[in-house]
């Protein structure tokens, strides 16, 4: 006969509820623990992203070091110093064309930090910059170090020096896209020590990187992006030769727009930089833009002598439509109708552009030997508020315009720490 195990029946009970407390908290641990597979996924995309927003070449790195002595009156609270970088007419330190970071004071809490500039179209001497580092010529750069404004020193020397075994032996980045600028500040330190009674001998020795992130578009050289290369025969400009063999024209294909457009240097020009397309989505500026780029817009640089006005004709694969014009943009005074010195040919496939160094067409404003044009045929927008509906911001170096979420309206610098 079966007799029941009092003692098992009277535990029943309390082993029930051990087991439903054993599965709450079973459940709570694989709540939590999809909680925190959650948090460290969205933690990956986001470091990710931020990496691949500001690492998208590949990252040149220019060490420096130094530092030095002056002597000063007055020590302010906290002491600051600067550390740029800076183009040179010759080996002087006050003959500087173009700098980059020299708004940027430096104290000894920076030691860790990294300062990022990744929008250039904003600032002209930041455009200069880019472009004396991309135009092929061995130009003089220097490393300036200044302590309180003053005290300044820094070493000189050609690109070639600096950027030669980088680039493939290379004079400097020429065919490359500069993404982004970074000065890495590996330590700082700021020493004063009374020499009288009024006044103290200061010391301030520093070392980082300056960080460049390039990307190379024309691995040949001949002005034009590798991914927009005319491969096959074109003879836009209508004289029996295949425009790709004539050293006096640029030819690219915009593949978005499945168009053909042609370039003709003009017989000033000194030198003419990188030809290429840009995606008009990407200049998030929309007051006063067209409606439609038929053939999206074309950038490139044209060297001139100072101030001088030169004449170009750009060619393509189809007529421009009926009622469009010329415009071009400029990150300052945003978009504007060119109308004025630009002709169009009877056919429409063709267009003779006037533009001047410092002035018409130039975006750095500056006469300074440098044309930079970035436009194109554009619809005008019908719509009469002047501006054409959003477009699709895109972060970091692909933003043109707008405010690129920096503040203080400066230098579009960012600080991160190492």
């Amino acid at each position: 006969m079966f007799s029941p195990n009092l003692q098992l029946i009277a535990k029943l009970p309390s082993l029930i509820s051990s087991w439903l407390t054993f599965l709450q908290e079973a459940i709570i641990m694989k709540a939590l623990f999809k909680i925190f597979l959650f948090i460290a996924v969205s933690f990956f995309l986001i470091f990710f992203n931020y990496v691949t927003t500001f690492a998208q070449g590949t990252l040149f790195e220019l060490p420096f070091f130094g530092g030095g002595g002056t002597r000063v009156g007055i020590i302010p609270d906290p002491m600051y110093m600067t550390a740029s970088y800076a183009y040179t007419n010759d080996f002087q330190i006050a003959n500087i064309s173009a700098s980059i970071f020299k708004s940027l004071k430096l104290t000894e809490h920076d030691a860790g930090k990294t300062f990022t500039i990744y929008e250039f179209d904003k600032y002209p001497e930041f455009i200069t910059f880019v472009d004396n580092l991309t135009n092929g010529v061995d130009d003089r750069l220097q490393n300036v170090r200044c302590f309180l404004d003053s005290g300044c020193e820094g070493g000189t020397d050609l690109e070639s020096a600096y950027f030669g075994e980088m680039t493939k032996n290379r004079i400097d980045f020429e065919g490359y896209q500069i993404n982004s600028i970074s000065l890495q500040i590996d330590s700082l330190t700021m020493n004063c020590n009374p020499t009288s009674l009024e006044h103290y001998w200061c010391e301030y020795p520093i070392s980082g990187k300056l960080l460049i992130d390039a990307q190379l578009l024309d691995s040949d050289l001949d002005g034009v992006p590798d991914e927009q290369q005319l491969l096959e025969y074109s003879d836009l400009d209508m004289n029996g030769i295949d425009d790709r063999e004539q050293n006096d024209l640029r030819c690219l294909y915009n593949t978005e727009k499945a168009a053909q457009i042609c370039v003709k240097i003009p017989p000033e020009a000194q030198s003419f930089g990188l030809l290429r397309t840009v995606n008009p989505e990407r200049i998030v500026d929309d007051y006063g833009k067209p409606q439609d780029f038929p053939f999206g817009l074309i950038s490139f640089r044209l060297v001139v002598e100072k101030g001088a006005s030169v004449k170009i004709i750009v060619y393509f694969s189809d007529a421009a439509p009926l009622g469009s014009k010329w415009f071009k943009y400029d990150p300052i005074i945003g978009w504007s109708d060119f109308s004025n010195f630009a002709e169009f040919t009877y056919d429409r496939k063709s267009v003779v552009l006037e533009l001047t160094d410092g002035g018409a067409g130039d975006i750095d404003g500056r006469a300074n030997t440098i044309i930079i044009d970035p436009s194109g045929v554009g619809t005008p927008d019908t719509a009469g508020d002047g501006t054409t509906g959003g477009s699709d911001v895109i972060g970091g170096s692909d933003v043109i315009g707008g405010d690129g979420g920096s503040g203080g309206g400066g230098c579009f610098i960012n600080a991160t720490a190492l």
